[in-house]
């Protein structure tokens, strides 16, 4: 893949992982933030390990800055600590690659393989985003008060009820058809560049074959010469003409040239006309 190409689809991801962290979106009490892994989940399934990393840590500044600039509820104090919103983010992309990288060679003679291994990868990132999260709330917060919330056992089992599974359910109905999409329109976009890349590099190569068929064909026109006492005269191989006719006729030097069916030359008869 291109550099500019690789460089604006990860830009486009990466705005739209904004675009839901900003507009945050919600089924009745239920928080889809969720939305905001769909981009790291299609980076990592189809640009390969940079963009998947990539977008992991674009994610957890991103979560860090909207916690300190824009926070939306009372738990985003939490998330003002690096610790927690970036780097647990920083192995999703990575696990979803491998996991979906493992799977995909796994079941790759099999129907429907790549899509299967689509939607579970799906689900480890979505699995390693929130319990790694969880983990280091316990880890740094257990039993303290933060903005006026207990971290407490209760608290941390909250994070992993309905909410949690309806994440993992919404996540791997929607990405893995995003995926397959996005890269047919990439395998799309890279096979026009090649074919029109392999059609300029035809062009330049027939361009070099002419002229390499002119400059020879003058050089022949050059060194044939007549001599009227002998009839051996010097031999010059015809490049331009069909191989497939067996005679070949070069009146500019008024040779008659033979050729067996083998091409191979056999005999040269000259015409010597005096005026």
């Amino acid at each position: 893949m291109k550099k500019s190409l690789f460089i604006a689809v990860n830009a486009v991801l990466i705005a739209l992982a904004i675009v839901f962290m900003a507009i945050p979106i919600s089924i009745g009490p239920v928080s889809l933030a969720v939305l905001m892994l769909i981009p790291v989940i299609i980076a990592s399934q189809t640009l390969g390990f940079k963009s998947a990393l990539l977008n992991s840590a674009a994610l957890g500044l991103m979560s860090c800055l909207f916690s300190l600039l824009f926070p939306v509820s009372p738990l985003a104090v939490l998330f003002r600590n690096p610790l927690v919103s970036v780097l647990p983010r920083l192995f999703i992309g990575p696990v979803i690659y491998w996991v979906y990288e493992g799977l995909k060679k796994l079941f790759r003679n099999k129907k429907g393989g790549e899509y299967f291994a689509s939607v579970i990868s799906t689900i480890s990132g979505v699995i390693t985003n929130t319990f790694l999260v969880v983990f280091m709330l316990w880890a740094l917060y257990f039993d303290k008060e933060v903005g006026g919330t207990v971290i407490s056992t209760e608290f941390l089992t909250g994070l992993l009820a309905l909410n949690f599974v309806i994440e993992i359910i919404v996540c791997a109905i929607i990405a893995p058809p995003i995926v397959a999409a996005v890269k047919k329109m990439l395998g799309k976009s890279m096979f026009k560049k090649s074919v029109k890349g392999n059609s300029a590099s035809e062009n330049t190569e027939s361009a070099v074959k002419i002229k390499t068929d002119l400059s020879v064909k003058d050089e022949c026109e050059n060194n044939a010469c007549v001599d009227k006492d002998t009839v051996k005269a010097p031999l010059c191989h015809n490049r331009f003409t069909d191989e497939s006719k067996d005679k070949k006729v070069m009146t500019d030097t008024k040779e008659i040239i033979d050729f067996s069916s083998d091409k191979e030359k056999k005999t040269v008869n000259r015409t010597v006309q005096n005026i």
